[in-house]
């Protein structure tokens, strides 16, 4: 086969669940020339099994001792024998022709060094949470980076040579590693996003992006952190002397609590009642003192149109007050 045009990498732990249609759908993607590199870090479930009934070519499989997702996609990186690196996540999906429009798009545009798309947000089960839209221009995002980070990284596709050249996936960032490598890119490079969605993913409490939310905050601030010193010296801490920023951990609650309150605000916009009442009851376990979640519970006895009405006028009620 001739070289492969992209390089998909995927880190897999006990994900025996979605991992076939997380892998099927970049074996069906419309652009053929790829390779795709799946990591099973240490799975116990059936995984390992799932992954050696595959026949195509084009999939390697390494499989490892658990060391997490940051080692594990900096060792998948190291196979890479693409021009472009792109990554997908074990419980995700992409729509057949996610990597023919990024990789179509860069070859157009050669000043962009990464390109993300947006996501269709679902459930354990399935159920449409909304949609990830980020902004979309190099301006924007560069902008929004310093707060916060602008991309779904399981969407993203960038060149080879500019991950190489920033250093990757740093080994020190157990979690938001995709947040740190972008904001080194962006201070080099130009990204963007597609305005289409392209991707799919899944949004529930057992994954690790949720269960491990304390560590994800402390990590992203540490990110931002860093970039503040490469902006005013030229160099971070981390490079330099290989330790990441002394500042304390998040808690983990009220991260639960925001969690459910975005579902509760998902919901409510598709009128879906029901699992606005299941998420509702299950942020009261959490808060029991919480006056918005019970009034939207009350309202939601009167029927959707009440309370999408009602919800209404309380957020023009808050805007006017800001």
């Amino acid at each position: 086969m001739p070289p492969p045009l992209i390089s998909v990498l995927i880190s897999v732990y006990n994900a025996e669940q979605t991992i076939k249609l997380a892998i099927d759908s970049i074996l069906q993607q419309t652009l053929e020339n790829i390779e795709l590199i799946v990591i099973n870090d240490g799975s116990t479930d059936d995984t390992p099994e799932i992954l050696a009934d595959y026949r195509d070519e084009r999939l390697i499989v390494i499989n490892q001792h658990n060391r997490g997702l940051t080692k594990s996609l900096i060792y998948a990186a190291s196979f890479a024998k693409g021009k472009y690196l792109a990554r997908q996540d074990a419980d995700d999906t992409s729509f057949p022709y996610r990597l023919e429009k990024q990789f179509y798009y860069l070859e157009k545009h050669p000043e962009i060094a990464l390109l993300g798309t947006a996501s269709q947000q679902v459930d354990s089960e399935n159920v449409p949470l909304g949609e990830i839209i980020f902004p979309t221009s190099y301006q924007e995002l560069r902008k929004g980076l310093a707060d916060r980070n602008q991309f779904v990284h399981g969407s993203i596709m960038m060149r080879k040579t500019v991950y190489e050249l920033v250093g990757g996936y740093r080994e020190a960032f157990q979690y938001s590693q995709d947040y740190d490598l972008f904001l080194r890119i962006a201070e080099q490079f130009q990204v963007e996003n597609l305005s289409e969605v392209l991707y799919r993913s899944t949004h529930n409490l057992n994954m690790l992006s949720l269960t491990h939310k304390e560590d994800q905050v402390y990590f992203s601030k540490c990110a931002k952190i860093l970039a503040l010193q490469r902006q005013l010296t030229g160099e971070d801490q981390l490079d330099k002397q290989g330790v990441l920023p002394d500042i304390p951990h998040a808690k983990n609650e009220d991260y639960t609590i925001i969690y459910y309150r975005h579902l509760i605000s998902s919901f409510l916009r598709q009128g879906n009642i029901k699992k606005l009442r299941e998420n509702g009851v299950a942020l009261l376990k959490n808060k029991p003192i919480d006056g918005h979640t019970w009034l939207i519970l009350m309202l939601s006895l009167f029927g959707k149109k009440v309370t999408i009405a009602f919800v209404s006028i309380l957020d023009k009620l808050r805007s006017l007050k800001k």
